[in-house]
This record gives structure tokens, sequence and C-alpha cells, in this order.
């Protein structure tokens, strides 16, 4: 189990940082299309759906519920390791002004899609926060890596319930 974690992981994780490969080369306006998003969000998740299939039918097509937590929380785990680290090398050494511009293009979208609603004081206050904040630094980086392992945990716990599957009861 530890190995299909590893070595599928490393490839999810790998996955992510094309993702995010991708978008760095087509741009900002790319990056934060929504669109481009969707595919950021779900194409992973699939994946990650795909692997867990795949390892409960290396089982015999059973897989108990600790099981497929595990796994499903060590891809989880593994990936976003591998991804944050890339964010981190990408951010921080590779072009720290990609992330000054992911970090303006973030401000306008908010600025379009709030502006409607809330009062103009009050989302100048949260515009004023969010430049004040660096998204990409590697502590922020880091924190957010630390955050989403409690999110990732809580998905694995619900994905566990539709991706298990118990042997069979014997009856005497």
């Amino acid at each position: 189990m530890k190995d299909y974690i590893l070595k599928n992981g490393l490839l999810l994780g790998a996955f992510l940082v094309l993702l995010s490969i991708i978008s760095y080369l087509f741009g900002v306006d790319f990056k934060l299309s929504s669109g481009w998003t969707l595919i950021e969000t779900f194409a992973p998740f699939f994946l990650l759906i795909f692997l867990l299939l795949t390892f409960r039918k290396m089982n015999q097509g059973q897989l108990t519920y600790g099981h497929a937590f595990i796994v499903c929380f060590g891809l989880f785990a593994t990936s976003s390791f591998i991804h944050t680290f890339f964010k981190v090398l990408l951010f921080n050494f590779i072009d720290p002004s990609f992330s000054i511009m992911l970090q303006e293009g973030t401000i306008q979208k908010f600025i379009e899609i709030m502006s409607d609603v809330f009062p103009p004081d009050a989302l100048e206050k949260m515009i004023t926060e969010l430049e004040n904040h660096d998204n990409f630094s590697i502590t922020n980086l880091t924190k957010g890596f630390t955050s989403m392992l409690f999110i990732y945990a809580f998905l694995s716990l619900i994905i566990a319930i539709f991706i298990k599957k118990d042997p069979p009861l014997e009856i005497e």
C-alpha cells in the first residue's frame, strides 16, 4: 500500500505540476479564467478517483473503508506536497514576478465579482488586505499546505465511503 501511495502520489503530483506549468506558460489571464480553474480543480480529482478504483481492483475488487481512507489521504498529501514544493520554487525562485502578476490579477477578479456585493468602503478595505497579503510566500504556501491536510482528511473520509467495497460476508 505504501509503494502504491508513493508511486501514484508522485504521479498525481507531477500531473498537478504539469497543470501549473501550462497555466504559467499561458499567463495570468489564462490561469485565472473560470474554465481553467474548473480543469485545475476537477481533472486531478478524477485522476484521484481513478487511482483509488485501480487500487481497489488490484485488491480483488475489495477495499475496506480504512484502507480506502489511507490510500486517498496518502495520495492527497503526497501530491499536494509535490505541488506545493513546485509552487514555492516557481513563485519564489524561478519567476517571482509571476506571483506579483497573479496577485494583481486575482485582486482585479475579486473587484469584478464583489463590486456589486459589497459597499465601496468595505470593498476598499478588503482590497487593501489582499494587497498586503503575500499568498505566494514560502511561509504562506507552507501554511496553506498544512491547512489543506485537514481538508484532505475530511474529503478522504467522504470519498472512502464511496470507494470502499467490503468482502462478502461468509455465512456458515
